[in-house]
């Protein structure tokens, strides 16, 4: 059973509330993206001489919290921002291979679920040291050509770094286990462009960086707890899941009235104060309530049902003509309380 996503549009069951997890740090983002446009602050410099002035490859772990803890917030948000776009079609490719979490060593094993990224533990402390700012400089696209790996003299030529065979086979190993992590995702067009050029192009606000770091919740609403239970109560089966997105988000349609769009919310999340509800709800306390229906009552009929949820909103004998009537006249069609299709569309 799924867990409700209240940030989701109506239609897939949520209430379309801001998603603060993913709307903070993409505000966050933007002021990197002010970075690129022009370093005219102490802090825009800073920051920018923090990553050797390469915006787009900023690691948390290169600034000190104590010194600039508003720069290693800031750090922190761009990491999750690079995440989402390096996953986004073949843009892994144009991101950092050393001291970058996204990159692994190796595939993971049972035996191994824990595979480090390749820092100066992999590549040798003395040799990253001594190339330590060509080595962080270093992208995937610059070690790959289409599926493959070029050659150890053809890196060494592009890199100018002295790489040996020990060395390279590691790359080697991580940059395989890169391409079969991350190609030929479904939906990926197969386009490879930098972060850095991604946010030259977003002329301004932080929607698209709040996009790429949400991580939505693509459930069926037709798994969501409510709508399990909205059914159960009704005793019917479930529709397909378009036609529960559009009840679901009849509360929020704007030309319907307040009154309406609040019943409409009660109704179908189950929240409705019937009296059978209110019974229970108080019956820990000692309270007696009266469970019949109160329509019966008032109908002064001889036998008053359990004011249930499916007894008062569809079995109810003095509420069916009145249904008849509507279905006939809006959609043409005769009414059936046990037909799904006939009254949820």
């Amino acid at each position: 059973m799924q867990k409700r996503d209240y940030t989701l549009n109506q239609k897939r069951g949520g209430l379309g509330l801001i998603d603060l997890e993913s709307y903070c740090p993409a505000l966050q983002c933007s002021w990197v993206k002010r970075c690129t446009v022009s370093i005219n602050d102490t802090w825009r410099w800073n920051l920018a001489k923090l990553c050797n002035f390469s915006l787009d490859m900023i690691r948390k772990d290169d600034i000190d919290r104590n010194l600039y803890p508003i720069l290693r917030n800031i750090a922190e948000s761009f990491e999750k921002l690079q995440t989402g776009y390096w996953r986004l079609h073949d843009n892994f490719r144009t991101a950092p291979l050393v001291d970058n979490d996204f990159f692994l060593r190796n595939e993971p094993t049972r035996r191994d679920p824990a595979r480090g990224c390749i820092d100066r533990n992999l590549l040798g402390i003395e040799f990253y040291n001594r190339h330590k700012e060509k080595l962080r400089s270093l992208r995937l696209n610059w070690l790959i050509t289409g599926m493959r790996i070029v050659s150890l003299e053809r890196l060494r030529e592009i890199t100018e770094i002295p790489f040996s065979q020990n060395v390279y086979m590691h790359l080697n190993t991580a940059c395989m286990f890169a391409l079969k992590k991350y190609s030929g995702k479904a939906g990926s067009n197969e386009t490879s462009i930098s972060l850095i050029s991604y946010l030259e192009r977003i002329k301004k606000g932080s929607r698209k960086f709040r996009l790429l770091i949400s991580k939505r919740n693509t459930c069926d609403i037709a798994e969501l707890r409510v709508v399990k239970t909205f059914f159960e109560l009704a005793t019917c089966d479930k529709p397909e899941s378009s036609i529960i997105g559009r009840l679901h988000g009849l509360w929020s349609l704007g030309f319907l009235n307040n009154r309406v769009r609040c019943f409409a919310f009660q109704f179908f999340n189950n929240s409705l104060a019937v009296g059978a509800r209110v019974a229970a709800r108080y019956r820990h306390t000692g309270q007696l309530i009266d469970q019949r229906c109160a329509f019966c009552l008032k109908g002064g009929s001889d036998n008053p049902g359990r004011e249930d949820f499916r007894h008062i909103f569809l079995d109810y004998p003095a509420l069916r003509p009145t249904l008849v009537l509507y279905f006939r006249e809006h959609f043409n069609r005769n009414y059936d309380a046990n037909d799904a299709g006939c009254w949820m569309e």
